[in-house]
Protein backbone atom coordinates (compact mmCIF):
# COMPACT_ATOMS: atom_id res chain seq x y z
CA UNK A 1 0.00 0.00 0.00
CA UNK A 2 1.13 3.23 -0.95
CA UNK A 3 0.14 6.71 1.13
CA UNK A 4 -0.61 9.66 -0.47
CA UNK A 5 0.86 11.84 1.80
CA UNK A 6 4.65 10.99 2.00
CA UNK A 7 4.22 8.53 -0.60
CA UNK A 8 5.89 5.43 1.31
CA UNK A 9 4.88 2.00 0.98
CA UNK A 10 4.05 -1.19 3.31
CA UNK A 11 2.00 -4.01 3.77
CA UNK A 12 -1.33 -4.11 4.31
CA UNK A 13 -1.39 -7.41 4.98
CA UNK A 14 1.10 -6.47 7.61
CA UNK A 15 -1.18 -3.75 9.53
CA UNK A 16 -3.53 -5.54 12.72
CA UNK A 17 -4.50 -2.44 14.05
CA UNK A 18 -4.94 1.29 12.49
CA UNK A 19 -4.96 0.09 8.81
CA UNK A 20 -5.99 3.38 8.12
CA UNK A 21 -3.23 5.24 9.09
CA UNK A 22 -0.23 5.55 7.23
CA UNK A 23 2.94 3.41 9.47
CA UNK A 24 5.26 5.92 8.42
CA UNK A 25 3.83 9.81 8.31
CA UNK A 26 1.12 8.67 10.89
CA UNK A 27 -1.54 10.20 8.97
CA UNK A 28 -4.84 9.18 7.87
CA UNK A 29 -5.22 7.36 5.06
CA UNK A 30 -6.88 9.10 1.64
CA UNK A 31 -7.48 6.06 -0.62
CA UNK A 32 -7.78 5.49 -4.32
CA UNK A 33 -6.97 2.36 -6.52
CA UNK A 34 -3.70 3.52 -6.81
CA UNK A 35 -2.86 3.18 -3.18
CA UNK A 36 -3.23 -0.86 -3.53
CA UNK A 37 -0.58 -2.97 -4.90
CA UNK A 38 -3.60 -4.90 -6.28
CA UNK A 39 -7.06 -5.41 -6.34
CA UNK A 40 -6.89 -8.19 -3.93
CA UNK A 41 -5.47 -5.74 -1.52
CA UNK A 42 -7.78 -3.25 -2.25
CA UNK A 43 -10.33 -5.60 -1.17
CA UNK A 44 -8.76 -6.45 1.73
CA UNK A 45 -8.95 -2.66 3.03
CA UNK A 46 -12.27 -2.59 2.40
CA UNK A 47 -13.24 -5.66 4.51
CA UNK A 48 -11.10 -4.20 7.39
CA UNK A 49 -13.09 -1.10 6.63
CA UNK A 50 -16.24 -2.74 6.88
CA UNK A 51 -16.12 -5.91 8.98
CA UNK A 52 -15.64 -9.37 7.27
CA UNK A 53 -19.49 -9.45 7.21
CA UNK A 54 -19.89 -7.05 4.33
CA UNK A 55 -19.07 -10.30 2.56
CA UNK A 56 -22.30 -11.16 3.55
CA UNK A 57 -23.75 -7.85 2.26
CA UNK A 58 -23.80 -7.24 -1.24
CA UNK A 59 -24.79 -3.46 -1.81
CA UNK A 60 -22.04 -2.61 0.95
CA UNK A 61 -19.67 -4.41 -0.18
CA UNK A 62 -19.99 -2.37 -3.85
CA UNK A 63 -20.86 0.30 -2.39
CA UNK A 64 -17.07 0.02 -0.11
CA UNK A 65 -15.41 -1.03 -3.13
CA UNK A 66 -16.36 1.92 -5.03
CA UNK A 67 -15.80 4.44 -2.28
CA UNK A 68 -12.48 3.08 -1.20
CA UNK A 69 -11.24 1.54 -4.50
CA UNK A 70 -12.85 3.60 -7.29
CA UNK A 71 -14.69 2.23 -10.00
CA UNK A 72 -11.86 2.36 -13.02
CA UNK A 73 -9.46 -0.10 -12.47
CA UNK A 74 -9.13 -3.08 -14.43
CA UNK A 75 -11.26 -5.56 -13.47
CA UNK A 76 -14.02 -3.39 -11.78
CA UNK A 77 -17.34 -4.77 -13.58
CA UNK A 78 -16.34 -8.42 -13.06
CA UNK A 79 -15.40 -7.93 -9.26
CA UNK A 80 -18.88 -6.20 -9.22
CA UNK A 81 -20.41 -9.28 -11.01
CA UNK A 82 -18.60 -11.57 -7.80
CA UNK A 83 -20.08 -9.17 -5.54
CA UNK A 84 -23.65 -9.85 -6.95
CA UNK A 85 -23.93 -13.28 -7.39
CA UNK A 86 -23.14 -13.51 -3.79
CA UNK A 87 -19.84 -15.61 -3.95
CA UNK A 88 -18.67 -13.43 -0.70
CA UNK A 89 -21.02 -15.42 1.48
CA UNK A 90 -19.92 -18.88 0.01
CA UNK A 91 -16.63 -17.43 1.22
CA UNK A 92 -17.49 -16.52 4.45
CA UNK A 93 -19.01 -19.57 5.33
CA UNK A 94 -15.87 -21.18 4.31
CA UNK A 95 -13.57 -18.22 6.17
CA UNK A 96 -13.09 -20.50 9.73
CA UNK A 97 -13.19 -23.82 7.71
CA UNK A 98 -9.63 -25.92 6.92
CA UNK A 99 -8.28 -25.71 3.82
CA UNK A 100 -9.89 -28.50 2.11
CA UNK A 101 -13.27 -27.00 2.58
CA UNK A 102 -12.21 -23.63 1.55
CA UNK A 103 -10.85 -25.31 -1.59
CA UNK A 104 -14.57 -26.51 -2.08
CA UNK A 105 -15.98 -23.11 -1.55
CA UNK A 106 -13.66 -21.53 -3.94
CA UNK A 107 -14.42 -23.95 -6.81
CA UNK A 108 -18.53 -23.35 -5.59
CA UNK A 109 -17.46 -19.21 -6.13
CA UNK A 110 -16.41 -19.90 -9.70
CA UNK A 111 -19.00 -21.96 -10.51
CA UNK A 112 -21.37 -19.30 -9.33
CA UNK A 113 -19.86 -16.43 -11.15
CA UNK A 114 -20.01 -18.83 -14.20
CA UNK A 115 -23.64 -19.70 -13.69
CA UNK A 116 -24.55 -16.10 -12.91
CA UNK A 117 -22.68 -13.84 -15.28
CA UNK A 118 -21.22 -16.85 -17.78
CA UNK A 119 -18.64 -15.33 -16.90
CA UNK A 120 -15.41 -17.14 -18.83
CA UNK A 121 -13.81 -20.30 -16.65
CA UNK A 122 -10.88 -19.11 -16.26
CA UNK A 123 -11.41 -15.20 -15.92
CA UNK A 124 -13.67 -16.36 -12.77
CA UNK A 125 -11.35 -18.14 -10.95
CA UNK A 126 -8.82 -14.83 -11.32
CA UNK A 127 -11.68 -12.87 -9.77
CA UNK A 128 -12.51 -15.16 -7.16
CA UNK A 129 -8.45 -15.20 -6.20
CA UNK A 130 -8.77 -11.74 -5.46
CA UNK A 131 -11.23 -12.27 -2.35
CA UNK A 132 -9.36 -15.36 -1.45
CA UNK A 133 -6.44 -13.50 -1.32
CA UNK A 134 -8.11 -10.66 0.36
CA UNK A 135 -9.31 -13.10 3.31
CA UNK A 136 -5.43 -14.28 3.27
CA UNK A 137 -6.56 -17.86 2.36
CA UNK A 138 -3.10 -20.09 1.40
CA UNK A 139 -5.03 -22.50 -0.92
CA UNK A 140 -4.09 -23.20 -4.59
CA UNK A 141 -6.18 -20.91 -7.03
CA UNK A 142 -4.14 -22.65 -9.78
CA UNK A 143 -5.78 -25.20 -11.78
CA UNK A 144 -4.26 -28.46 -13.18
CA UNK A 145 -5.46 -30.51 -16.20
CA UNK A 146 -7.76 -32.43 -13.94
CA UNK A 147 -9.87 -30.18 -12.98
CA UNK A 148 -10.55 -28.97 -16.28
CA UNK A 149 -13.82 -28.94 -17.79
CA UNK A 150 -13.98 -31.62 -19.72
CA UNK A 151 -15.32 -31.13 -23.65
CA UNK A 152 -18.04 -33.18 -24.44
CA UNK A 153 -19.45 -34.14 -28.15
CA UNK A 154 -23.00 -36.15 -27.86
CA UNK A 155 -24.06 -36.16 -24.15
CA UNK A 156 -26.66 -38.61 -22.90
CA UNK A 157 -29.79 -37.71 -20.22
CA UNK A 158 -27.00 -38.05 -17.65
CA UNK A 159 -25.04 -35.10 -19.09
CA UNK A 160 -21.93 -37.45 -19.64
CA UNK A 161 -20.59 -38.19 -23.17
CA UNK A 162 -22.02 -40.69 -24.88
CA UNK A 163 -18.36 -41.11 -25.96
CA UNK A 164 -16.92 -41.59 -22.55
CA UNK A 165 -18.95 -44.42 -21.39
CA UNK A 166 -15.93 -46.31 -22.06
CA UNK A 167 -12.97 -45.00 -22.61
CA UNK A 168 -12.63 -47.67 -26.32
CA UNK A 169 -15.41 -46.18 -27.42
CA UNK A 170 -14.32 -43.90 -30.25
CA UNK A 171 -17.34 -43.82 -32.08
CA UNK A 172 -19.87 -42.57 -30.18
CA UNK A 173 -21.77 -45.57 -30.33
CA UNK A 174 -25.01 -46.27 -28.28
CA UNK A 175 -24.58 -46.61 -24.40
CA UNK A 176 -26.96 -49.21 -22.18
CA UNK A 177 -28.69 -47.75 -19.01
CA UNK A 178 -24.99 -47.82 -16.78
CA UNK A 179 -23.45 -45.54 -19.60
CA UNK A 180 -21.05 -48.22 -20.95
CA UNK A 181 -21.17 -48.28 -25.14
CA UNK A 182 -23.11 -51.34 -26.72
CA UNK A 183 -20.16 -52.04 -28.36
CA UNK A 184 -18.04 -53.03 -25.54
CA UNK A 185 -20.58 -54.84 -23.56
CA UNK A 186 -18.12 -57.42 -23.70
CA UNK A 187 -14.31 -56.51 -24.93
CA UNK A 188 -14.58 -58.96 -27.40
CA UNK A 189 -17.46 -57.55 -29.11
CA UNK A 190 -16.19 -54.92 -31.56
CA UNK A 191 -18.93 -55.99 -34.36
CA UNK A 192 -21.70 -53.72 -32.73
CA UNK A 193 -23.29 -56.97 -31.97
CA UNK A 194 -26.76 -57.12 -30.00
CA UNK A 195 -26.70 -57.33 -26.23
CA UNK A 196 -28.48 -59.28 -23.87
CA UNK A 197 -30.26 -57.41 -20.82
CA UNK A 198 -26.95 -58.06 -18.50
CA UNK A 199 -25.09 -55.63 -22.17
CA UNK A 200 -23.23 -58.43 -22.91
CA UNK A 201 -22.94 -59.13 -26.60
CA UNK A 202 -25.35 -62.35 -27.89
CA UNK A 203 -22.54 -63.33 -30.06
CA UNK A 204 -20.43 -63.52 -26.72
CA UNK A 205 -23.09 -65.37 -24.87
CA UNK A 206 -20.48 -68.34 -25.23
CA UNK A 207 -16.87 -67.65 -26.25
CA UNK A 208 -17.02 -70.21 -29.30
CA UNK A 209 -20.31 -68.65 -30.59
CA UNK A 210 -18.20 -66.98 -32.96
CA UNK A 211 -20.93 -66.90 -36.09
CA UNK A 212 -23.81 -65.32 -34.18
CA UNK A 213 -26.43 -67.79 -33.27
CA UNK A 214 -29.37 -67.34 -31.14
CA UNK A 215 -28.94 -67.56 -27.46
CA UNK A 216 -31.07 -69.59 -24.59
CA UNK A 217 -32.43 -67.20 -21.74
CA UNK A 218 -28.86 -67.70 -19.85
CA UNK A 219 -27.11 -66.12 -22.62
CA UNK A 220 -25.30 -69.38 -23.52
CA UNK A 221 -25.66 -70.01 -27.67
CA UNK A 222 -28.03 -72.97 -28.51
CA UNK A 223 -25.49 -74.14 -30.51
CA UNK A 224 -23.33 -75.12 -27.69
CA UNK A 225 -26.19 -76.50 -25.76
CA UNK A 226 -23.72 -79.53 -25.77
CA UNK A 227 -20.36 -79.60 -26.91
CA UNK A 228 -20.65 -81.98 -29.52
CA UNK A 229 -23.98 -80.33 -31.32
CA UNK A 230 -21.86 -78.43 -33.55
CA UNK A 231 -24.67 -78.19 -36.41
CA UNK A 232 -27.57 -75.72 -34.76
CA UNK A 233 -30.16 -78.94 -33.84
CA UNK A 234 -32.90 -77.75 -31.44
CA UNK A 235 -32.29 -77.89 -27.80
CA UNK A 236 -34.47 -79.11 -25.06
CA UNK A 237 -35.70 -77.43 -22.05
CA UNK A 238 -32.16 -78.20 -20.30
CA UNK A 239 -30.62 -76.71 -23.49
CA UNK A 240 -28.78 -79.58 -24.08
CA UNK A 241 -29.16 -81.20 -27.84
CA UNK A 242 -32.30 -82.78 -28.90
CA UNK A 243 -29.64 -84.97 -31.03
Amino acid sequence: MKCNKCNKTWSLYDVKDNYDICPHCKQKISTKFDSFDSVAEGLHYCIKAGGKDILKNKSKMNSYISDLMGNSFNDRNLVKNAVESDIGAILYDADEKDNQEKQIAFNQAVARMEREFSTNHEKAREIVSYFTQALQWNINVSENENEKPKQQTEADSASNAVIQGNPQNTSVNPVNSTGNAVIQGNPQNTGGNPVNSTGNAVIQGNPQNTGGNPVNSTGNAVIQGNPQNTGGNPVNSTGNAVI
